[in-house]
């Protein structure tokens, strides 16, 4: 057992799950507001630098998916908002992770 009280295998799933329950509503909203303008700044300005973009979208997605979820969306609403979020969220994580990946691999072969 931990800290927490949660018996819980800890995954990533579940670490996420206990960020969210730690982070204040104006981390969360910060988190979505500057992950965004990260992005956005990166793919306008550094195209080069889409590895960065992917990170930061990953913490938008974060944020967004918080303040999604403490908003008081009808449930309906929230449901879809937070799946949109996880499902870029965890796109973003998977290619920047992928890139490292094959960037890794592509210096290791050669």
């Amino acid at each position: 057992m931990n800290l927490m009280g949660d018996t819980r295998e800890p995954t990533l799933g579940v670490l996420l799950e206990r960020a969210a329950t730690r982070v204040t509503d104006a981390q969360a909203a910060l988190a979505c507001g500057a992950g965004t303008a990260a992005t956005a700044g990166v793919l306008l300005f550094a195209p080069g630098w889409w590895r960065a973009a992917l990170a930061t979208l990953s913490l938008a997605a974060f944020g967004a998916s918080v303040v999604a979820a403490r908003s008081g969306l009808p449930p309906r609403a929230a449901r879809l908002v937070h799946a949109t979020t996880l499902t870029l969220g965890v796109a973003a994580a998977f290619g920047l992770g992928l890139s490292v990946l094959t960037k890794i691999l592509g210096v290791w072969i050669s």
